[in-house]
């Protein structure tokens, strides 16, 4: 059981530091553009792709909790929505610590 909630927190270390460093050293320090800004200008079906793979800490744990869960967890099927879920609500309620 304690190995799960390892595994959990480190699928949400993972979100949120693939997350900065996709943003912050990736997109801002070798195109010279802060991401922020031209998330605007991105048409919504880009934005509906980018969201999952590394533009959103929430949104990310659909995509990298599941390949999380089914590469060290997988204890089967049903708990998957479930880890989730609560990935994406831990994300949540860290971003809102972190950014206060």
């Amino acid at each position: 059981m304690l190995e799960i909630i390892f595994i959990f927190l480190a699928a949400s270390f993972w979100c949120f530091g693939f997350h900065t460093v996709v943003i912050k050293v990736g997109f801002d320090a070798l195109f010279n553009k802060n991401f922020n800004d031209e998330w605007d200008s991105y048409d919504r079906y880009v934005k509906i792709y980018l969201k999952p793979l590394f533009a959103c800490p929430y949104c990310m744990a659909s995509f990298h909790g599941t390949i999380i869960y089914f590469t060290f967890v997988n204890h089967g099927i049903a708990y998957w929505p479930v880890f989730c879920v609560c990935l994406c609500g831990f994300n949540y309620l860290l971003s809102q610590i972190i950014n206060e």
